[in-house]
């Protein structure tokens, strides 16, 4: 497992530890459940955008990913499907009535498949040094919509009875 702002900051390489370039976006399949590519624009003078399906990632260690540059995408950027996995960080999740959970402040995801865990919720920096983030897990069903998410209400429970799990999960991810 590793965060989303853990893993957008890693060094991308090939397989000789050559520099690529800089991870610009991470595309997530439509229903929101995988890491579908990554959209990484290279250091030279014409910066040109390529595209890294996840299964184009031949490892992810802590400071650096190698990839198979082999994997690459021609298709155009512009023309490619997919949800930006960052245009959710900060968004406001609420549930059906309403009622505000928190902002979306990260993601976890797996390494080995790309699937997405679930969000890491923060209701404020007081909540956060008082209580600690909240976890949701992705199995949730929500809704997206322009300036939120919508989650279903028994979602203020499963936060609730799981803190002290997901609490623990947090920590050995960060490790």
């Amino acid at each position: 497992m590793i965060r989303y702002s853990q893993f957008s900051i890693l060094k991308i390489v090939d397989r000789d530890n050559v520099p690529i370039g800089t991870l610009k976006n991470v595309l997530c399949t439509e229903d929101n459940k995988y890491i579908d590519s990554l959209v990484i624009e290279d250091g030279k003078i014409f910066r040109k955008k390529i595209i890294i399906p996840f299964e184009g990632i031949e490892d992810i260690g802590k400071d650096s990913m190698i990839i198979n540059l082999n994997r690459a995408e021609k298709e155009d950027y512009k023309e490619k499907k997919g949800i930006k996995i960052d245009c959710f960080i900060d968004k406001e999740v609420i549930t059906e009535k309403g009622e505000f959970i928190g902002y979306i402040k990260d993601y976890i995801f797996n390494k080995e498949d790309g699937g997405i865990s679930g969000f890491i919720i923060t209701e404020g920096v007081i909540e956060d040094i008082i209580n600690g983030r909240s976890f949701i897990p992705l199995n949730i069903s929500h809704e997206v919509k322009d300036k939120n998410i919508i989650v279903k209400e028994e979602i203020k429970d499963i936060i609730d009875n799981g803190k002290d799990y997901y609490k623990k999960l947090l920590e050995l991810e960060g490790r």
